[in-house]
């Protein structure tokens, strides 16, 4: 009984053996699902590659990208890989278009004639329009002090003193501010540009002492105090002017403007307005009178 109790132990023994073998022994595997996921891993690292290699287009698009962007002056070259290229750029010139721009525009040009000297040459007409009230004598001297201090016509030769244009007596052709400005319109006409500016009404106690207190003043010839006060010199027998309030109105001013060079080719000023005039007699009697007066200049440079 020990016997064969010991011979099947030892067959036991030998089973489990024999089964240890198998597990050791390396066979290839036919499972399904191993097969799956192999091809998975070669998909996964396909994906990889290709997004690589799309990265590394687009960087070198964005390279080339930057290079046709620089922009050079005229005369110097660029350099692309180991190629010199000649490069260009052209100027593009920015109309003026708000009033502001429009203004500091005309202000440039206008002051460039003053230090420039290009010459030009000069028309003006005054107009008294209306005369309400007061004394024939009174509306005679202001037209004969208005004629007298400014004149009609001339010629300025290039060079000469242009100290008359716009606002005659400064070293400044003008000084406008946007602010006084109604509207204002710059049109691309060839090889110029067209600019009108729109003055805003102005109501003004007095004449100025200095133009500049005017804000047609900074940009218009206007009359000053001394101008229309001082007339009375030689007439003192007649009376005295003692106020003349203007209220200026529909002013504008009309000019062409060289586009490349800032110069200005012609200038047209239209100013127009309305006058409380107040004087006195000899005798002290009190005299009043309104007028309509307007001003036409033309500059042809």
């Amino acid at each position: 009984m020990k016997k064969l109790f010991c011979i099947a132990l030892a067959c036991s023994f030998v089973l489990i053996l024999a089964s240890c073998g198998k597990i050791e022994t390396p066979v290839a595997s036919t499972d399904p699902t191993e097969i799956v996921t192999t091809t998975e891993v070669i998909t996964t690292t396909e994906t990889l590659d290709t997004t690589a290699i799309e990265e590394s287009t687009t960087e070198e698009i964005a390279e080339e990208t930057t290079i046709e962007e620089t922009t050079t002056l005229p005369g110097e070259t660029t350099t692309i890989g180991e190629t010199e290229v000649a490069t260009t750029t052209t100027a593009t010139l920015k109309i003026p278009s708000t009033v502001a721009e429009i203004v500091t525009y005309y202000n440039d040009a206008a002051n460039k004639v003053k230090n420039a000297k290009p010459g030009y040459s000069f028309t003006e007409q005054t107009n008294i329009n209306s005369i309400f009230g007061g004394a024939q004598w009174l509306v005679n001297i202001v037209n004969r002090a208005i004629t007298d201090e400014t004149p009609q016509a001339a010629t300025i030769a290039k060079g000469a003193n242009h100290n008359d244009f716009a606002v005659p007596g400064k070293d400044w052709a003008s000084k406008l501010n946007a602010s006084a400005v109604q509207s204002a319109t710059c049109t691309e006409k060839g090889g110029v540009y067209e600019i009108r500016i729109n003055m805003k009404r102005e109501v003004k106690p007095d004449l100025p002492r200095n133009v500049e207190d005017h804000q047609h003043g900074r940009a218009f010839k206007v009359y000053n105090a001394g101008m229309i006060y001082g007339v009375m010199a030689g007439y003192e027998n007649l009376g005295a002017i003692t106020k003349f309030a203007p209220t200026y109105r529909d002013c504008y001013i009309v000019c062409t403007i060289d586009k490349t060079t800032g110069d200005m080719k012609t200038a047209q000023y239209y100013l127009t307005f309305d006058a409380e005039i107040e004087g006195r007699l000899v005798s002290a009697i009190p005299i009043r009178a309104s007028a309509s007066i307007s001003v036409t200049g033309k500059y042809v440079f």
